[in-house]
């Protein structure tokens, strides 16, 4: 799996609608799913159709309770996207489905409001840091498979390097 959804999932919806969602999942999430890479992370990443269905499914903007149209309440059993949706849920938590009002961006607060129209140079940063969010935990992992003796006796200068190259 990858640790953070294609960059080109952002660009390539042709609906402004799933566009608009996608961007509003992602920075709904964000935050809660760079905290746990970094300090808890998942023994396996999400699939790329996992990625998909989770930035499409419009988790920022529902309610935890809704039934999504034409759904049948009582109809038994999940649809793979269903299934899929649960998969990342459990990866997130509910927290991300309690997201309204302002979301953190690149560039600052957003209003979730402020989405319908979703300016190019927000979703440029926010295609930008995806890009730099692969790159730093890809970096993290070739160092610490290529150069892990050079490292065994000094680990904090280790990070303090790689945290030198990526600040903040």
């Amino acid at each position: 799996g990858y640790r953070f959804p294609e960059p080109a999932l952002l660009l390539g919806p042709k609906l402004l609608e799933r566009f608009q969602g996608y961007i509003a999942t992602w920075l709904a999430c964000r935050p809660l799913w760079i905290g746990r890479v970094d300090h808890n992370p998942p023994r396996n990443y999400p699939s790329p159709q996992l990625w998909c269905d989770f930035l499409g499914s419009g988790l920022a903007t529902q309610s935890q309770g809704a039934v999504p149209k034409g759904k049948d309440p009582e109809r038994k059993g999940l649809t793979v996207v269903e299934k899929r949706k649960t998969v990342m849920r459990d990866l997130f938590g509910d927290d991300v489905l309690d997201t309204q009002g302002d979301l953190f961006a690149p560039e600052g607060s957003v209003g979730i409001l402020h989405l319908a129209n979703p300016p190019q140079c927000l979703t440029q940063r926010i295609t930008w840091e995806i890009f730099e969010l692969g790159f730093h935990y890809e970096l993290q992992d070739l160092n610490r498979y290529l150069a892990h003796k050079c490292w065994v006796d000094d680990p904090t200068s280790r990070e303090q390097l790689l945290h030198s190259i990526f600040p903040g």
